[in-house]
């Protein structure tokens, strides 16, 4: 009877820990595709980025072009003015 015991007790514990190490390697399974998806979805991302980044930086070109237009024709109209400030004083 005691065989028997332990036989079924032995057979308890080796039941338990095979199902304790198919669990581990299916976590380890999921870690593992979880961290390729990550992989993937992250070279999406920079490539999406460096897109977003030249798009960025023509932006800011343009910007830069038309702040200076804008100087510059705000500085004509200024010396335009400075001039027929300088006539209206002169025929006072």
């Amino acid at each position: 009877m005691k065989k028997i015991l332990i036989i079924a007790a032995l057979f308890a514990f080796s039941s338990a820990s095979f199902a304790q190490d198919s669990d581990s390697t299916k976590t380890q399974k999921a870690v593992a595709a979880t961290k390729s998806k990550a992989k993937k979805v992250g070279a999406v991302i920079k490539k999406d980025a460096k897109v977003v980044g030249e798009g960025v930086k023509t932006g800011a070109e343009k910007v830069g072009e038309g702040a200076e237009k804008a100087y510059d024709g705000t500085k004509k109209v200024a010396k335009k003015v400075g001039n027929g400030v300088k006539e209206g004083v002169k025929k006072l």
